[in-house]
């Protein structure tokens, strides 16, 4: 199929806005003819109105029509200009949802599984965790959660990191915390976001254990929302502006990738997914609600 020209493209991107904004027009145009002539329509039965109040009146019904037509073209979640996903621009927040560690299946010694020998450098262990997953046939959650951050940490002016924790990782945050902590690029500039009995704290972690009752449930999309939601509008309210976030959803479970990419929708908040395979890039998305019939082909 023949890609749509840029004008047309535009067109119908815009169409089901433009076909609202004719309702619109039409019913203010509509109700002053109906205002008009309903005395005569009623007693008379007769129509006295001019050719372009009839002309208003078809106008009206015809934009009805055209939103009715329309109405699923609104919200169709896709890609801003449906751009291919890219490696999303380095920002000096970092959202991402901790992952727990099946610490039943493989021992591990402060987060690290055995046979993993972390250093000082990230870039060095992040070489380290291919070569462990090589030698041991082990996928360790962390390491792309590591990589997600690797993204944006090694830029000048990086701020930090908040996690979101599910019931079994926040018990292990002490451990991803103490990892952290190794490299000078993230030293102290982890937080973590606490569920309340009145809502939700972000609090800057020290690496101490934290009780499960402060955790967001992976699969209760309600409590995500409100977690991903009130951490944006929290930033906000301190003058970060959106560009200036990422939310990254390697992590945690299928409906914390919804909630996710739903909190970014027409935002300049963007997403992030860290392939978990070779070569391991780090996809970003940039998310928007527009026509369905704006697809580009």
């Amino acid at each position: 199929m023949k890609a749509k020209s840029n004008y047309r493209y535009k067109l119908m991107e815009w169409s089901p806005w433009l076909a609202g904004v004719s309702v619109i027009l039409g019913g203010n145009w509509a109700a002053a003819v109906i205002r008009e002539q309903a005395p005569d329509w009623i007693t008379k039965h007769t129509w006295t109105g001019t050719w372009l109040d009839a002309f208003y009146l078809v106008f009206f019904m015809v934009a009805v029509a055209w939103l009715y037509q329309s109405k699923n073209k609104f919200f169709r979640p896709r890609s801003r200009h449906l751009r291919d996903n890219r490696s999303p621009p380095k920002r000096e927040y970092l959202i991402l949802f901790l992952s727990d560690l099946k610490t039943t299946l493989v021992k591990h010694i402060d987060g690290v599984p055995d046979g993993l020998t972390l250093t000082n450098n990230l870039d060095e262990d992040l070489k380290n965790c291919v070569k462990y997953k090589t030698e041991h046939h082990h996928y360790w959650p962390w390491e792309m959660t590591l990589r997600a951050i690797h993204h944006h940490a090694a830029m000048g002016g990086f701020k930090g990191v908040a996690l979101i924790c599910s019931p079994q990782s926040i018990t292990q945050a002490h451990w991803f915390k103490k990892i952290a902590d190794r490299y000078p690029l993230l030293k102290d500039k982890i937080s973590l976001l606490k569920k309340e009995n009145d809502g939700m704290s972000l609090v800057s972690y020290d690496g101490t254990e934290v009780s499960s009752i402060h955790d967001w449930h992976f699969e209760q999309f309600d409590d995500l929302s409100l977690a991903v939601t009130g951490l944006l509008l929290h930033y906000n309210r301190q003058g970060i502006a959106d560009r200036k976030m990422t939310i990254d959803f390697t992590g945690g479970q299928k409906v914390t990738s919804v909630v996710a990419a739903s909190a970014t929708f027409n935002r300049d908040v963007r997403v992030q997914y860290v392939q978990t395979s070779e070569p391991w890039h780090v996809l970003g998305y940039d998310i928007m609600l527009g026509s369905s019939d704006s697809l580009g082909i």
